[in-house]
């Protein structure tokens, strides 16, 4: 299932009253920095787009530290690709160094901007727990003032939507059990749902192999 947020349910209350983390990152005074992808490629931004660099150096080195094997299209970042479109988001500590950034990519119908789909969301390695989720939070909190009709995607969160009946527990059961490395499927839907999605939206893959799926480069 897709994880999406309807913005102007999703603020009807302060999501940080239900995560505690994300709460006591704000009462320490971190904030969030908005930067639309133009003004970070210009030659003002420099401190951002090192803090990104050093952000994704220390991400490969902890999955290769965790042998993790490359999935392609999977665990594959390029925070350049299409930046100019994007707006980019940064979680400061009260001192103003960078712990962690996202960026959200916009989704047009009908030549208007409806929603924003979240297409990275990265945190240093040595950021206090919480980062992320006070950094989704608060730029969702953003774009929401901007327009509370959006719609904020976190992605696709593969297997959150197994029928609970018996075929479909033991099919969930192995197949986290059996990702746990290189891809977290289980941690990944726990994130995802402790943010509390206003929805989660079905989407299907289909297969002419069995079980097996389609290889995707």
């Amino acid at each position: 299932g897709e994880a999406v947020f309807r913005l102007s349910d999703y603020f009807r209350e302060d999501p940080l009253g239900f995560l505690p983390l994300a709460r006591s990152l704000a009462r320490r005074r971190y904030t969030l920095e908005r930067c639309p992808g133009p003004e970070l490629l210009g030659s003002s931004r420099v401190e951002e787009r090192k803090a990104i660099a050093r952000i994704l150096d220390e991400r490969s080195a902890r999955m290769s530290a965790e042998n993790r094997k490359d999935l392609g299209l999977l665990n594959r970042v390029d925070p350049w690709f299409g930046a100019a479109e994007r707006i980019f988001f940064f979680a400061r500590e009260p001192r103003g160094s960078i712990e962690g950034y996202a960026s959200f990519q916009p989704v047009f119908r009908g030549g208007q901007v409806t929603g924003y789909f979240a297409a990275e969301y990265f945190r240093a390695s040595d950021s206090r727990a919480g980062v992320i989720e006070f950094l989704l939070v608060e730029a969702m909190r953003v774009l929401h003032r901007g327009n509370p009709e959006l719609e904020v995607s976190l992605g696709l969160c593969p297997l959150a939507l197994l029928p609970e009946t018996r075929t479909g527990r033991i099919l969930g059961g192995w197949v986290y059990r059996s990702m746990k490395r290189p891809l977290s499927l289980r941690g990944l839907y726990q994130f995802k749902a402790k943010l509390r999605p206003t929805e989660w939206r079905p989407l299907y893959l289909a297969s002419n192999r069995g079980l097996g799926l389609p290889l995707i480069r």
